[in-house]
């Protein structure tokens, strides 16, 4: 339909520089609709000129679908023929790419609608361990060492398919990659070198969120040990209750974020509306964490909330702005 009949608006993407100047990711950018009723029609020109074979075409980003799910976008390229009858998936291929460019076979070989027609991106299972350390969430790189004129040290660095060059693991640094980023973190037992999960070649300032803590840990180095949820031993209310979601559910102790799991609150559609907690004694509040619901559509439900501690008079004490 997209090709037999005249679009509903038309638009002209001027060019644009993407990052900077020296880098090969420059072009074009425009936002879409995910939406089954809407679709796009790309040209070169308002005359429906082809687009060219070898320019990459991008929708999306592989880290959104792997989180939040696969996306897809109505596209018709002229001059190509795309994939799955138009719907395009977000998870298309991306070989040969990287942080701010392309490498040589990149072009024509890669991204959405191309005549090749390469296979999507495998999912990633971020509950997996990987090769690199063991760590679960790590992924290995994907590796090219037929590309590389010296050899790499497999134990701080790899190939990188893109630029055919030695680049550093994540974790590592430096011009030979000898710089252990992660044993300079000081994470302790209960904490993780943020670095390695960063990419190739990621500087993270040890200063600034080095390491990530795990449940029950906090501080710079993960050596502080959380207090009791003193929430639990509380009573909880809410300004109205409706789809069964009652207020006790916010501190039963199960931090699943998807209506499914049984453990959401709901209000009913209002002005205003609030949940309470009355911890019964006075207690001192370290820490507030509260958990957003990830289910599709309804990530945005936190937004322009705030947080109230009260005293026993109900006098508010501090606030803070979500």
């Amino acid at each position: 339909e997209q090709a037999t009949r005249d679009p509903d608006i038309t638009q002209l993407v001027n060019f644009h520089a993407i990052a900077n100047l020296f880098a090969s990711k420059q072009g074009y950018s425009l936002p879409v609709l995910l939406v089954d009723k809407v679709s796009y029609r790309l040209s070169l020109d308002r005359n429906d000129t082809n687009i060219p074979g070898n320019w990459i075409i991008e929708f999306s980003d592989p880290v959104m679908g792997n989180r939040f799910g696969e996306e897809f976008v109505n596209l018709n390229v002229v001059g190509r023929a795309c994939e799955n009858n138009g719907v395009v998936s977000s998870q298309h291929s991306r070989r040969y790419t990287y942080g701010l460019g392309f490498g040589g076979q990149a072009w024509g070989q890669t991204g959405a609608c191309v005549s090749s027609n390469p296979p999507k991106m495998d999912p990633v299972d971020c509950n997996a361990a990987s090769a690199l350390g063991g760590e679960v969430g790590t992924i290995s790189a994907t590796e090219c060492p037929e590309l590389c004129d010296n050899v790499c040290d497999s134990t701080n660095s790899f190939c990188h398919c893109a630029t055919a060059m030695c680049m550093c693991k994540p974790g590592f640094t430096g011009a030979d990659c000898s710089t252990d980023i992660c044993s300079q973190s000081r994470c302790g037992d209960h904490g993780t070198c943020s670095s390695q999960y960063l990419g190739d070649s990621s500087t993270l300032p040890m200063a600034n969120k080095a390491c990530i803590c795990d449940d029950g840990w906090y501080g710079p180095l993960c050596d502080k040990q959380s207090t009791t949820n003193v929430a639990r031993q509380g009573t909880a209310t809410q300004s109205s209750l409706c789809w069964g979601g009652v207020p006790s559910r916010a501190i039963d102790g199960n931090t699943a974020q998807n209506w499914g799991s049984n453990t959401i609150t709901h209000t009913c559609n209002e002005d205003s509306p609030w949940w309470m907690v009355d911890l019964g004694i006075e207690q001192v509040i370290g820490t507030v964490i509260l958990y957003n619901r990830m289910d599709e559509g309804n990530r945005d439900r936190f937004i322009y909330s705030e947080v109230q501690v009260l005293d026993e008079n109900d006098d508010i004490k501090e606030l803070h702005l979500l």
